[in-house]
């Protein structure tokens, strides 16, 4: 089952998409997201030992690389 927490701001639902799930989604390699979340480029969610991302923070990397 995957993964989802509550927005802050209106209540709703957010998925939550794991670092293999969202590098398939912005065509990245993982290895290369991971190296990302870690420079600050892109914000991820850490819970325990994994790296989570919720739609709006790949949406925000595919429109800095203009895609």
């Amino acid at each position: 089952m995957p993964l989802s927490m509550k927005c802050e701001e209106c209540g709703h639902d957010t998925a939550l998409y794991d670092l293999i799930e969202a590098a398939r989604i912005i065509e990245r390699h993982p290895e290369s997201l991971r190296r990302y979340v870690r420079y600050g480029d892109v914000e991820g969610i850490k819970i325990e030992r994994g790296v989570y991302f919720t739609q709006a923070n790949l949406v925000r990397e595919l429109e800095k690389e203009g895609v």
